[in-house]
């Protein structure tokens, strides 16, 4: 190979790196944001952040990175643990709601389910883990609801006429 075909080369991959160096910069920066948002604390905040770098060296997330950031969130803040008042016990979670997460991130539910499903997958979760098992019920939970709406919404409008 020609030494300029050489250097044309290694000035696209300087490029690159350089570009892949200040979007994962720009991501941290939405991600920070985004957890001084939701009142995160630290060890949540780089559990997630930790997840999130390892799969991305694994896998290729398409699309919006704050997607992926908010399965990561959810995922860590469920392994998460609060004290109770007067420490008589400890609460699963950490209290971040799934409303707040998905309105931050500006992230559909059906759009979540989709990503969490794969991000279980890629993060190695077997079928019987906790994360996949509330993801499976918030799904049916839903379908329920949705149906459930749907039924009622018509009768709901003719009994409760605009006047």
């Amino acid at each position: 190979m020609p030494l300029s075909e050489e250097s044309e080369m290694s000035e696209a991959t300087a490029l690159d790196l350089s570009s892949n160096r200040s979007n994962m910069l720009a991501t941290e920066t939405q991600f920070r944001n985004l957890c001084l948002e939701l009142n995160l604390d630290t060890e949540t905040t780089e559990e997630a952040w930790r997840c999130y770098c390892s799969t991305k060296k694994s896998y290729t997330l398409e699309g919006d990175q704050l997607h992926w950031l908010a399965c990561a969130l959810y995922d860590a803040c469920r392994k998460g643990t609060l004290p109770t008042v007067g420490n008589k016990g400890v609460h699963q979670g950490n209290c971040v709601s799934l409303t707040r997460l998905l309105r931050s991130t500006k992230l559909s539910l059906l759009q979540f389910f989709n990503k969490a499903k794969k991000w279980a997958d890629m993060t190695h979760k077997d079928k019987e883990s906790a994360f996949r098992e509330k993801i499976d019920k918030l799904e049916r939970n839903f379908s329920v609801s949705n149906v459930i709406f749907r039924k009622y919404q018509p009768i709901f409008v003719d009994l409760f006429k605009d006047p």
